[in-house]
């Protein structure tokens, strides 16, 4: 993609991004994170794209992981939507993206399900964190799962850790593990792409 166009969606993201956050599906706390993340997530995108269709798949799964977050910081929950779109973008990366491995993704999917006999066996955490790492294996592929697992646990642990210490969390507060994974993703895919 050459240098003006890049350039040209930068300018077109910042507008996109502020009418995304307008129109966002969450609580009314959280109505201005949208915005303050998505745009200079949308201009990083942009510039760093390798052509518009990777543009605009990576775009998509990044407002589903926003979603993912936000709706789980509200509601306790991770809406289909958000999934179904993830694991549509990762559907169409594979047929549009010549160079992804089909491998690599998966056993990305592969690596991933476990985590959903887990989720029925210990309670440890809901059904939708692992249907979401699910289709962020999928759409990444298993070594950027596998970061994004290191940072969404390194993330909540030390959110926790810092919440013990303030006091804010005693040791039976639960945590939704959701916006943790989700930023873990959207890094992980803002790094390095589908």
């Amino acid at each position: 993609m050459t240098l003006p166009l890049r350039c040209l969606l930068a300018l077109l993201a910042v507008p996109a991004g502020w009418l995304a956050s307008r129109f966002w599906d969450s609580s009314r706390p959280f109505r201005f994170l949208p915005g303050l993340f998505f745009v200079p997530a949308l201009v990083l995108l942009a510039l760093r794209a390798r052509g518009i269709g990777s543009f605009l798949l990576s775009t998509a799964a990044l407002w589903a992981l926003f979603d993912a977050a936000l709706c789980d910081l509200a509601r306790r929950e991770i809406p289909d939507r958000a999934l179904l779109l993830l694991l549509g973008c990762a559907l169409f990366s594979l047929l549009l993206d010549g160079s992804a491995s089909l491998l690599s993704r998966g056993l990305g999917l592969l690596v991933s399900l476990p985590l959903l006999w887990v989720s029925r066996l210990c309670r440890c955490f809901g059904t939708g964190d692992a249907l979401l790492f699910c289709a962020c294996g999928l759409l990444l592929g298993w070594q950027k799962l596998l970061g994004t697992a290191l940072l969404s646990l390194l993330a909540c642990s030390l959110f926790a850790a810092f919440g013990l210490f303030q006091r804010k969390l005693a040791l039976q507060s639960t945590l939704p593990f959701g916006p943790f994974a989700a930023a873990g993703a959207a890094l992980m895919l803002l790094l390095f792409g589908l």
